[in-house]
């Protein structure tokens, strides 16, 4: 996936199946928590009626969102030229990422919504290019409205936009103003809705409180925590000994890729929302710092060290934990 290949995108595909194959044949629930939006509770418990007769549809559904994502990362990493050379490492990286972790497996308001986070990321770099700055603008905000519609913590990119719009952008009050029209439309239509339905007094403010989140994890999931905290460093190593050499473009996407992660990582600190769930929306930063790491790695046995730990602790998690039940 380091070679700029045509067919990498087919590969790519193979690759996704090797990972998540048993995806398509494991009946795995949907997850369902506190933080789930109303859009997402409608969505699940429509596809619940409507396939009630075909279990998998959920794990078919999490294998495609999981895919499309990856080739959406690949793609971004690709136009915002983040390395010297175009690769399929971002991609590759994203599907290891998100098979190290059990809970990821199955579909949930964090994937949903990853999905729209993901496309607004994508629009970002658009910002300084676009000759139609207003109306991007409003979608960056309306989908973002939409994403916490379905799961409340993707909010926080909302600070990432803000951020992208200060760095790519001169000061204009009307294109500040146009982020917050397209948070609001959402709104407008939701509380409409409650309104012409008699449903007003039926709204309730999520609630969210400020703390450290208690972890109990398991062997296997500390094995997959170090192997992500390791590689993420081993990329910040290299992204920041490779900084000078880059252009400012890419500079300042790099500076974006890691306000992306920081603002994601302070959901930490936040003990209301899911401590299993929410880490999902930092996969694709992570993945991206991972593919920095395979890309600018020089002795072959480091990335196939790395590469092979990922992929070994991926593969048992993934058809073999359950006979061993850890």
């Amino acid at each position: 996936f380091k070679a700029n290949n045509p067919y990498n995108n087919f590969l790519l595909f193979v690759y996704a199946l090797v990972l998540k194959a048993h995806l398509l044949w494991s009946a795995y629930p949907p997850l369902q928590g506190k933080n789930d939006g109303l859009l997402y509770n409608g969505i699940t418990d429509s596809l619940l009626q409507l396939t009630s007769s075909f279990s998998a549809i959920f794990g078919v559904l999490t294998f495609i969102l999981l895919f499309v994502q990856a080739i959406s990362i690949n793609n971004i990493v690709r136009s915002l030229k983040l390395t010297a050379k175009p690769h399929y490492l971002a991609g590759m990286s994203y599907l290891l990422v998100t098979s190290l972790f059990p809970a990821w497996f199955s579909f949930s308001a964090a994937l949903l919504s990853s999905t729209l986070v993901i496309w607004c990321w994508s629009r970002l770099h658009t910002l300084h290019t676009t000759s139609a700055p207003l109306s991007t603008i409003f979608n960056l905000g309306f989908v973002l409205t939409i994403a916490a519609f379905i799961y409340l913590p993707s909010s926080l990119f909302l600070f990432v936009i803000f951020i992208a719009l200060a760095i790519s952008r001169a000061f204009r009050l009307r294109e500040w103003v146009m982020v917050l029209v397209g948070i609001g439309a959402p709104f407008y239509f939701y509380f409409s809705y409650l309104y012409l339905t008699d449903a007003l007094a039926s709204f309730i403010w999520p609630r969210v409180t400020i703390g450290l989140i208690k972890l109990r994890p398991t062997p296997f999931y500390i094995s997959s925590i170090a192997i992500v905290i390791i590689i993420s460093l081993i990329g910040i190593y290299f992204v920041n000994k490779n900084f000078s050499k880059q252009v400012v473009t890419s500079r300042k996407n790099w500076q974006m890729v890691l306000i992306y992660l920081f603002f994601f990582c302070a959901l930490f600190f936040f003990p209301s929302f899911e401590k299993i769930n929410f880490p999902f929306l930092l996969a694709a930063p992570i993945a991206v710092l991972h593919s920095a790491a395979y890309f600018y790695v020089r002795k072959k046995w480091m990335s196939i060290t790395m590469h092979l730990a990922s992929f070994g602790i991926a593969i048992y998690l993934g058809y073999f934990s359950s006979f061993f039940g850890s």
